[in-house]
């Protein structure tokens, strides 16, 4: 009898002081890593961000762990996963989890997402976007429940957006997958725009013979090999994907490119 008083003793004095555990971030997006974004940060509740830089050809489509929380208290927790691309933030996604034991937790980011506002005439507690629908916080691979109605079931149900990509059904959501081998040897995929010149990750790019009116990825820097406007015609370029040099500084011809959804997808 004495024994089974003191167990309940210490199972109680555990409860009331809380416990911990190890909390890990995978992300899965169908955004192109180096291309449309060169860095992911994750923030746990209010704690300062974490930064992981990315590059051309890591593998986010199936899944990839961009943050370790060791001894994370348990219970109710949010956790916050921004795309990023030379500092600005492309898409972001917040998801609620419940840390009781070492959980690993599934952060989706769709790229149909990108200028969905959430909550939308629905739900005021849906406020995080999911193959381009607004959904609750707790919709994640491992908590399907909380999602509603998923977008598709099989891979028949998503439509690709350009020739050189895979629509593929993943969780319930549709994830538009490149394949830079339906692309030429010197492109890669872009999902947004096709085959586009093949860039350089953060090694500085590569260099290449461009011409006027050539596809390039939207948004992409340019450094003239040869001085003045980088887009004129029998100019090489350098494709640049790290930080573009602020506006009148000494770097010479750096130049940033805006393409509009025609100019980029000719």
């Amino acid at each position: 009898m004495t024994r089974v008083l003191l167990c309940l003793s210490v199972a109680v004095l555990l409860s009331a002081c809380g416990g911990s555990a190890d909390l890990a971030v995978d992300l899965r997006t169908d955004l192109v890593p180096g291309l449309e974004f060169d860095a992911v940060t994750v923030r746990l509740d209010e704690a300062e961000p974490r930064e992981v830089a990315v590059s051309v050809g890591e593998d986010f489509d199936r899944g990839r762990r961009v943050a370790e929380f060791p001894n994370v208290a348990t219970g109710d927790r949010r956790v916050r996963v921004e795309l990023v691309q030379r500092g600005a933030v492309v898409l972001a996604r917040r998801v609620a989890v419940r840390v009781e034991t070492r959980i690993a937790v599934t952060v989706v980011i769709t790229r149909d997402c990108r200028g969905v506002t959430c909550p939308g005439d629905g739900s005021a507690s849906a406020t995080e976007c999911l193959s381009g629908a607004c959904v609750e916080p707790g919709c994640t691979p491992e908590t399907p429940e909380a999602c509603g109605p998923p977008t598709c079931t099989s891979d028949a149900e998503c439509r690709p957006t350009r020739a050189c990509v895979t629509a593929t059904c993943a969780a319930g959501a549709c994830l538009q997958l490149p394949e830079d081998t339906r692309c030429a040897a010197d492109e890669m995929c872009s999902p947004a725009d096709g085959c586009v010149p093949r860039t350089g990750g953060h090694d500085g790019g590569v260099d290449g013979g461009v011409d006027a009116g050539t596809r390039v990825p939207s948004e992409a820097v340019f450094q003239s090999v040869g001085g003045g406007e980088a887009t004129s015609a029998g100019h090489r370029v350098r494709v640049m994907l790290g930080a573009p040099q602020p506006a009148g500084s000494a770097a010479d011809g750096i130049r940033r490119v805006m393409l509009g959804p025609a100019a980029a997808g000719r």
